[in-house]
């Protein structure tokens, strides 16, 4: 289910190259990822995956100096590799129906 104000993939990361906008659009994209994700598990009736406030606390560490090294390292690998996991479920349960 697409949203109208979902963004692109190719809009996504390109924000993230804007100087001084990809500290807004860190957050934006992080957290809207996680909550569509979530939110096709819940049109499922499957519990929800992935953790808002652990994204929120991963994205304000990293924009944190040094602490942002911290985050790099130790949370943002468990971020995405949660992310990558909901959505091979999700492609699983798509591609066997």
């Amino acid at each position: 289910m697409i949203r109208d104000n979902d963004f692109s993939a190719g809009k996504a990361i390109g924000f993230l190259f804007i100087p001084f906008f990809n500290f807004y659009w860190e957050f934006r994209f992080w957290i809207r990822l996680v909550d569509r994700i979530n939110f096709q598990f819940k049109l499922r009736n499957q519990p929800m995956p992935l953790s808002r406030g652990l994204t929120l606390a991963t994205v304000i560490m990293g924009v944190i100096p040094y602490v942002g090294l911290l985050s790099l390292i130790v949370f943002f690998p468990i971020i995405e590799g949660q992310i990558q996991n909901a959505t091979n479920r999700l492609a699983k349960e798509f591609y066997t129906l």
